[in-house]
């Protein structure tokens, strides 16, 4: 769970297995954003390197959301600053949450059907802001069995038997590994596509209990 922490690490691990992943970089200046943006004017996405739970101040809880990085934001920068995670910014035709138990799939699929990107760019790029969008749909999803292979023997390598995994599709149907969450935080997606998570993850313990030992 440790190593799946570092979203470097299991980036690296996951190309080993055959899935795609984003263009990543660490930056520690302006003029190494500056020269990425210039390689590359479609804009990229910074986000932690390390896995982001959430904190409290008070009376109220925060976290840290993935937001686009272009041209205009630079003169935002300092010219030096911690080091700090950019990936290109890949457009979705939907984005993928999968909960991984012990070999099984649960699979929820997020789509936005109206233009978000115009209203915030911040919202196109963290799908936890979509959660708010009238217009975004959740759907079950069933992941294409080459990518299950791929990612049970990336969970298998991360020493992980659960999990939350997240991907994105693109139009072309090009699937880009993102992260694991090794809390496997599963209540959202439970709910919105009524997989009744909670109650798998329940008979799955009484029968590993029950068969211990056997």
């Amino acid at each position: 769970a440790n190593r799946a922490a570092n979203k470097l690490s299991t980036l690296t691990l996951a190309r080993t297995c055959g899935l795609a992943v984003p263009r990543s970089h660490i930056c520690r200046s302006r003029a190494e954003v500056a020269k990425l943006l210039a390689e590359d004017t479609s804009g990229w996405i910074t986000k932690p390197i390390d896995y982001c739970g959430y904190y409290t101040r008070g009376d109220h809880a925060y976290t840290t959301f993935t937001s686009r990085l272009d041209t205009p934001a630079l003169t935002e920068l300092p010219e030096r600053f911690h080091p700090s995670l950019l990936q290109e910014c890949i457009t979705p035709w939907c984005e993928v949450r999968s909960f991984y138990l012990m070999g099984q799939f649960y699979s929820e699929a997020t789509f936005t059907t109206g233009n978000t990107t115009s209203r915030n760019d911040n919202t196109f790029a963290d799908i936890k802001l979509k959660s708010i969008d009238a217009e975004t749909q959740y759907v079950p999803y069933q992941l294409p069995q080459d990518i299950e292979e791929k990612l049970e023997l990336l969970m298998q390598k991360l020493s992980l038997n659960t999990g939350s995994i997240d991907l994105m599709v693109t139009e072309t149907g090009e699937y880009y590994f993102l992260e694991v969450n090794p809390a496997g935080q599963f209540s959202a997606p439970s709910e919105r596509v009524n997989f009744q998570l909670e109650k798998r993850v329940a008979e799955t313990l009484i029968e590993k209990d029950l068969n211990h030992g056997k």
